[in-house]
């Protein structure tokens, strides 16, 4: 998961940021651990701002900087919400 978001980072994509509530102060990318190969990114924004493609395009921007890095980035689409899982690439 370190170097998902390093590899993010180094591209200027931007991280979520909460506040003491836990509500979305600064939208951005949201990283999890789904399993020990696997890191689920999703696009997280402030609420009432959602955007019209449910940040759709913003995870293509990271999955982008994630296949030119050498991971394999998918991107889901599920019940309204989207995110990539990614994992390794296969020359890795």
């Amino acid at each position: 998961m370190q170097a998902v978001a390093l590899a993010l980072e180094a591209a200027g994509i931007s991280f979520c940021e909460v506040d003491d509530q836990g509500a979305v102060a600064h939208e951005g990318v949201q990283l999890s651990q789904d399993d020990p190969v696997l890191v689920r990114v999703v696009w997280r924004h402030r609420r009432g701002e959602r955007p019209v493609d449910a940040g759709e395009a913003r995870l293509g921007e990271a999955a982008s900087v994630l296949d030119r890095a050498g991971w394999d980035a998918l991107l889901y689409r599920a019940r309204g919400s989207r995110y990539l899982l990614v994992e390794p690439g296969r020359d890795a």
